[in-house]
């Protein structure tokens, strides 16, 4: 009391003014500065428990999407982080990886979401098919589209690693890495990873073997006894495919890049391209997958027959 009593009159009203406020129910505190000290350069994802969130600055908000994708993690997750206001920073940033694995009803609610609180947040969306997004949220985006690398990008960066990790790769392994990777950087790096993992001497057979990859010399020879009318010894190619583990959406995607680069007649490209189309889109409905394979080397000797008579008869006619 006599400390109290020895203070200044403005000093006393003060020491009055806090002690009415630390005995008032509801106090309150008027921040005026925050500083993030040493910051680490990491981005937390809010969607797994227990990780880190910050609310402010210029730090910025990641959501990832591959196992939370319904509409509760909009209403909840997604929705707190945009309502809450910004410190020290005009806006605050919500980056959702692979975005497009979210279902329909929860990209309605995060396309009101994003009009409720587009003065305190901004969203950045990252997609491998942004015809997976619904048409008012695109309309609402900026859209940038990243082509695929050049091959040879891709076979100077796996260069770099491999003698950066002391590892044994010859030509043959960076041409299969390269032709798998197919302009994917991150599927080159993690192919070399997996082969790295199971010795420091990387061959092309680990390549194919490790991503369940045709070599594509065996897919051609595939395309090509059928288009001979072989369809005995293409059909047993394509068991052996298959033996070796090879997925079908795998030998469609290999067939139709090497269809695509093959030098056969355009009309004939165009009906075998349209043919594989179709059965991966029956594949993808839940048709049998050997069934449509043999079907689709059934095509294309029929047609390969076809175009025989038709080039036979039209000699005779002309004899």
């Amino acid at each position: 009391m006599r400390k109290l009593l020895e203070a200044s009159e403005e000093e006393n009203d003060a020491i009055k003014r806090l002690k009415e406020l630390l005995n008032a129910p509801i106090s309150a505190v008027f921040v005026r500065e925050i500083r993030i000290e040493e910051y680490n350069d990491f981005v937390y994802d809010v969607s797994v428990p227990g990780s880190e969130m910050f609310w402010g600055g210029t730090t910025p908000i990641l959501l990832h999407n591959s196992d939370e994708r319904g509409i509760e993690t909009v209403r909840k997750s997604i929705k707190n982080t945009a309502r809450s206001v910004p410190i020290n920073a005009p806006f605050k940033i919500i980056f959702l990886d692979e975005a497009d694995a979210l279902t329909h009803d929860a990209q309605s609610a995060l396309r009101r979401t994003m009009e409720q609180y587009s003065e305190t947040c901004r969203f950045i969306f990252s997609v491998n098919l942004s015809a997976k997004l619904i048409e008012p949220i695109q309309s609402r985006c900026a859209i940038f589209r990243f082509k695929p690398l050049p091959d040879d990008a891709i076979a100077q960066r796996i260069r770099y690693i491999a003698s950066q990790e002391k590892l044994e790769l010859d030509e043959d392994a960076l041409n299969a890495i390269v032709f798998v990777a197919n302009g994917d950087m991150r599927r080159a790096i993690n192919t070399l990873q997996s082969a790295a993992a199971l010795s420091k001497r990387i061959t092309a057979d680990m390549i194919y073997e490790i991503t369940a990859t045709a070599r594509p010399e065996d897919v051609e020879v595939l395309v090509r006894n059928a288009l001979a009318g072989k369809f005995t010894e293409a059909l047993r190619k394509l068991d052996e495919l298959r033996a070796e583990g090879i997925f079908a959406d795998e030998i469609l995607a290999q067939m139709h890049r090497i269809v695509m680069n093959m030098n056969i007649p355009a009309e004939k490209k165009v009906q075998i391209l349209s043919r594989i189309g179709e059965v991966d889109f029956r594949i993808s409905e839940g048709a049998n997958e050997k069934i449509q394979l043999d079907a689709l080397i059934a095509f294309i000797c029929l047609l390969s027959s076809k175009n025989e008579r038709e080039m036979s008869k039209n000699c005779v006619e002309i004899g």
